[in-house]
């Protein structure tokens, strides 16, 4: 089990979300290891953005979703932020089984990550 976040910027691009705990090989589509790296590359995203509000309102939404248990639903979680300038973002984290993320796993666990 791998992690994926989409990040939906308004009035601007819908891309793949990627960290420092990020792994990306083979595919442009980074996973991530656990649910909590996820969601700190959530809010390094928001932090970088739009500051320290942004980055606490995304994790408490994230959290809020997914729980104390730190387990996501088969949809998934979502967090929201709309600044006063009517900038913001829609991210969207998932839990996933799919090849590519299993393969940047393993071959990640190899080089010894």
């Amino acid at each position: 089990m791998h992690f994926h976040v989409v990040e939906n910027l308004a009035h601007g691009p819908v891309h793949h979300l990627d960290g420092i705990s990020s792994i990306a090989y083979p595919s442009d589509r980074p996973a991530f290891r656990t649910v909590g790296e996820a969601i700190d590359a959530v809010m390094d995203s928001a932090l970088s953005h739009w500051g320290a509000l942004a980055e606490d309102a995304v994790e408490l939404a994230l959290m809020a979703e997914i729980g104390d248990g730190h387990e996501l639903s088969r949809e998934g979680a979502l967090a929201s932020w709309v600044a006063l300038d009517g900038s913001g973002a829609v991210w969207s984290l998932q839990s996933c089984d799919c090849a590519d993320g299993t393969l940047a796993q393993i071959f990640a666990h190899d080089r010894g990550h």
